[in-house]
């Protein structure tokens, strides 16, 4: 599967317990590419554990595929084919709090092989975000952004914003 015939997710039974809570209650639904989408519901409801159940962090029973234009399908979980074209970023990503940006950025640059450095030094200049700073010292803001950063240096998640820049 490349990168470029990604079409949905496919979420078929998916469940998700931590201890006798459950996070996930046999979700089933296609979420398309290419689109936004907004999740809402109240603290508790799941909303995270989706987002890192779509992102592979998390295991879960049930199936969770991405679809392709021909109508195949890929597991998510443990797959780097489809891993290497994912990043979860926003506010409440747990990045380690010791680490600087500029780590985190290293560690993005090892782990992604798509990863665009020259972008992600430009968004971190353009953000203001200090690239020496240690993630725990960084406002909410500046963390927010700080992932950002990391999402947005992969070539797929960065196209759109490099045109808007």
């Amino acid at each position: 599967m490349t990168l470029t015939t990604m079409t949905a997710f496919h979420l078929h039974d998916v469940t998700k317990k931590f201890g006798r809570t459950t996070a996930l209650d046999a979700v089933t639904c296609d979420i398309p590419l290419g689109h936004v989408h907004g999740l809402i519901g109240r603290n508790g409801a799941g909303k995270t554990t989706l987002l890192r159940t779509l992102a592979g962090q998390i295991r879960v029973s049930g199936t969770l595929t991405l679809g392709d234009a021909s109508g195949a399908a890929s597991q998510v979980w443990d797959n780097p084919g489809v891993l290497d074209h994912l990043v979860l970023a926003g506010a409440d990503v747990p990045y380690p709090s010791d680490m600087s940006v500029r780590t985190l950025m290293d560690i993005a640059a090892a782990r992604w092989t798509t990863w665009d450095e020259p972008f992600a030094t430009e968004l971190v200049d353009r953000f203001g975000v200090d690239p020496k700073a240690r993630f725990s010292t960084l406002s909410r803001g500046q963390k927010t952004l700080a992932s950002l950063v990391i999402g947005l240096g992969l070539p797929r998640a960065g196209h759109a914003a490099r045109r808007a820049l």
